[in-house]
């Protein structure tokens, strides 16, 4: 049974098989598949069992790319048998091949849609989780981003108070540098300021000192001469009183 792998055919959202597959598969001919289907015409239910396709039903079908070589295009009628259908069929043939058959292809073939629904939804489910987790993770990820806004704009608030405390200590130190020349400023007129009143009040002392030795040079020379004059007198008498007693 390996060896059957017919081209996959929808139809109404269902795996379908044509004549020529399921005759294939049943290793019977299309002539046998339609005598069954005339015979018993009265089981067979039209959207149950099979779908006709005439007109342009059956033209839309064999335009749809995925059906080319599926059909003749001269074919002016296609059946196209369900699960059940191929199941009527095999109750006809009625032989171990075509229940053989017919299992095979019920569980390789016409299920595989509804394993593939299946296998989607699971898919679909773990695909929703991923999407939640996503969902979650861009979230935290603009917390993220919100926070880390935020912490550069405290960065930009906190560099620029140190730009402004940077400007502050560059003022402070070009105050400090004013008054350390104002300092020294003042120390070198103080130290001039100290000299010239030394100076001054040597000046003074040597003025004042001159002045009064100028006015005592008259009183001094009178007192000279007034000692001189005694002296002269006193040495008179004493020489007038030698010679009187002698």
């Amino acid at each position: 049974m390996k060896e059957f792998k017919p081209t996959p055919i929808e139809y109404s959202q269902q795996r379908v098989l044509t004549t020529a597959q399921l005759a294939e598969a049943y290793k019977t001919t299309t002539k046998t598949i339609t005598d069954n289907f005339n015979n018993n015409k009265s089981r067979y239910i039209e959207g149950v069992h099979y779908f006709c396709l005439t007109g342009a039903e059956l033209k839309a079908f064999k335009n749809y790319t995925e059906n080319f070589g599926v059909v003749n295009k001269r074919t002016p009628c296609l059946y196209l048998w369900t699960e059940r259908g191929a199941l009527l069929h095999a109750k006809s043939l009625n032989t171990d091949k075509a229940w053989e058959v017919y299992e095979f292809l019920v569980d390789t073939y016409f299920r595989v849609r509804e394993i593939s629904k299946l296998y989607n939804e699971d898919i679909y489910h773990k695909l929703e989780v991923l999407e939640q987790k996503l969902e979650m993770s861009e979230k935290r990820n603009v917390m993220i981003y919100q926070k880390l806004e935020m912490s550069e704009k405290r960065n930009v608030i906190i560099y620029q108070k140190l730009e402004m405390s940077e400007k502050r200590n560059d003022i402070i130190y070009q105050e400090l540098e004013v008054l350390k020349q104002k300092i020294d400023d003042i120390e070198n007129n103080s130290v001039i300021r100290t000299d010239n009143i030394i100076n001054s009040i040597e000046k003074s002392i040597t003025d004042n000192l001159y002045n009064v030795i100028n006015t005592l040079i008259p009183a001094f020379e009178c007192i000279y001469n007034k000692i001189n004059k005694s002296t002269y007198i006193l040495s008179s008498k004493n020489y007038k009183r030698k010679r009187k007693n002698k």
